[in-house]
């Protein structure tokens, strides 16, 4: 029998921090973002000024896949549909102003958009849940070694812009894109 994550966190909070799955950590600790993933995140999020406690966690995918690979979901017998739904239900009790998507499942999950990549950091509607979501690389997915927990430094200041932004976008609940004009000469 698979376990169960549930979200943790602010119930009223004013930021949702989005996950793809629990990690390994996560499973045993019942509680998202726990591990060094998590404490990575923690450290960004209080150096964008905001308390930890202010936020709310949770993952798009409540389930770790066996493995830890999303192709092998479905032995367990979980449809990504189906959590994508139960995902939606959660955001709308919280009524975040603003999601911070980690990873390409969730901001998949959220914005139903592709290449985490070509996104992050981007200001984004979601039709899934009509909350403003800023995405950014996994921290996870960065995380290079088993026992150092090396990290690109650019990768880690990607991901703090990032964080930095989201912290900021939370403070309102309207989606304020930036407005451009372009102008060409032939």
């Amino acid at each position: 029998m698979p376990t169960y994550v549930p979200g943790f966190g602010n119930a009223s909070a004013k930021l949702l921090l989005l996950g793809e799955f629990p990690s390994k950590i996560e499973e045993e600790r019942l509680e998202s973002f726990a591990g060094p993933s998590g404490e990575m995140i923690q450290n960004l999020i209080q150096q964008s000024g905001m308390s930890w406690s202010e936020t709310y966690r949770t993952n798009a995918i409540k389930y770790r896949p066996p493995q830890g690979e999303i192709e092998n979901l479905s032995k367990l017998g979980i449809k990504v549909e189906d959590c994508v739904s139960e995902l939606a239900k959660e955001i709308q009790a919280i009524g975040p102003n603003c999601i911070l998507a980690f990873g390409e499942i969730a901001l998949n999950a959220i914005t139903n958009h592709e290449g985490i990549k070509k996104w992050r950091g981007s200001l984004l509607s979601s039709p899934n849940c009509g909350i403003k979501t800023v995405a950014t690389v996994h921290p996870g997915s960065i995380i290079q070694g088993t026992t150092e927990g090396m990290i690109s430094w650019k990768d880690l200041a990607y991901i703090g812009l990032d964080v930095a932004r989201a912290v900021e976008q939370s403070s309102f609940p309207e989606l304020n894109l930036p407005k451009r004009n372009l102008w060409y000469a032939k």
